[in-house]
């Protein structure tokens, strides 16, 4: 029996995912992040020089577009880095010791910021 690749390496959805939901920042007292994929797209619009829809980063995210344009990951890790406390290298996406490190990284960021922000009126 040989072992799966998808259990040694997780694709790149599930890669995207994740950050998404960890690298959250504060603006104007509330704990924000990308909200949706239009905001992303336009961001990492401004960061190629090149117009990405959003529907591509959609693709991206649900599994259908397995082998994203380089320049795109590598725009999503520039983009994402400017909010976190750590670089997110296209090697993130690609090689599991170095996500296994940026992740720790932002889940300690995340639950700084969340322990922070508790106890805070909403604003």
């Amino acid at each position: 029996m040989t072992a799966s690749r998808s259990t040694s390496i997780p694709d790149i959805a599930t890669a995207l995912n994740r950050l998404l939901a960890t690298v959250k920042w504060l603006e104007d007292g509330r704990i924000v992040d990308f909200d949706n994929n239009v905001h992303l797209a336009e961001a990492i619009s401004v960061v190629r020089g090149q117009a990405t829809p959003h529907t591509y980063i959609q693709k991206i995210r649900q599994g259908t577009i397995r082998d994203p344009r380089a320049s795109v990951i590598w725009a999503i890790g520039q983009v994402l880095s400017e909010r976190a406390c750590v670089d997110i290298t296209p090697d993130y996406f690609y090689v599991p010791a170095t996500r296994v490190r940026i992740d720790r990284a932002l889940d300690l960021e995340l639950d700084s910021l969340s322990l922070g922000h508790r106890g805070r009126p909403p604003v």
